[in-house]
């Protein structure tokens, strides 16, 4: 009995996920309109030091469309007609917590943490990861298994495992020096201020990322991604604000699509921060 497409698709493409799981990365080419590199300051900037942290308010929007077919469809356990939009936000924290050699490569630890609901009582996932410096001055905001050399994954109930799929984040590494690479500088700068910090004229940057394949020979998946985020020489570490759109299309007898809209806002940064997992090495 043939399986419906969405029965496959979202089998492996789970819809609403929070950026706590392990993250759907694109194998795809990551592109940049043409434009005139930026200034020194923030196309050269350099890995942040140890302590360097940055908080940001994240807010989400997922949106799952049956487009054609007929087939049952499902999100978060109920089943849509037609299309289900679901709205989630989140505290995300990137810390840089140490550093050493491993094989004659330079590596830092990061840690990311996430947290749904308040900051007292929510709940709160930690990855920590030990990422080589190549990886975060040569990447395109995406980390592979290469790249990150071990992981830990720390849930609510305070379980922790070491992970066997070690990617990173395909949000919170972009404005590192080697994602600069793949993106340009557009004309546009705004003034953004938190009650710490005043940020006058970021720069806005831009990226994009396309890719079609198939998936068992049977399903055509195409990916089409396009984010800005707005960078300041003030804030070494990440950025001011990031929007991200990317939209999944898939078919085969039936098509449907999931679009992602993604929005950091940039909540305060400093300096001291140390592992929340200080025993797993």
């Amino acid at each position: 009995m043939r399986r419906p497409l969405v029965a496959i698709f979202f089998a492996i493409y789970p819809p609403i996920a929070c950026g706590c799981s392990a993250a759907h990365l694109s194998n795809g080419n990551a592109s940049a309109p043409q434009s005139e590199a930026g200034p020194e300051t923030v196309r050269t900037r350099s890995l942040p030091p140890d302590g360097a942290w940055v908080r940001y308010d994240v807010n989400e929007t997922e949106t799952i469309e049956k487009v054609s077919g007929h087939f049952k469809m499902k999100a978060l356990g109920d089943d849509v007609e037609k299309e289900k939009t679901v709205a989630t936000s989140e505290i995300v924290t990137l810390s840089y917590v140490g550093s050493l050699v491993e094989d004659r490569q330079p590596c830092r630890w990061v840690e990311v943490k996430n947290v749904i609901g308040d900051e007292e009582g929510g709940k709160v996932w930690i990855r920590k990861m030990l990422v080589t410096e190549a990886g975060l001055l040569h990447n395109d905001g995406y980390l592979t298994d290469a790249k990150v050399l071990r992981a830990w994954l720390q849930r609510p109930d305070r379980s922790i495992t070491k992970l066997d799929e070690k990617r990173g984040f395909p949000y919170v590494f972009i404005g590192t020096p080697g994602s600069l690479k793949h993106m340009a500088r557009s004309d546009e700068m705004r003034d953004f201020s938190i009650p710490s910090l005043r940020l006058n004229a970021a720069e806005a940057w831009r990226g994009k990322r396309d890719e079609s394949r198939s998936l068992a020979g049977l399903i055509k998946v195409r990916t089409d991604t396009e984010y800005t985020a707005w960078l300041h020489p003030d804030l070494p570490t990440g950025f001011v604000r990031l929007e991200w759109k990317s939209t999944i299309s898939f078919s085969a007898r039936e098509r449907a699509t999931t679009t992602k809209v993604v929005e950091y806002s940039l909540a305060d940064a400093g300096m001291g921060a140390r592992s929340e997992l200080p025993d797993h090495n």
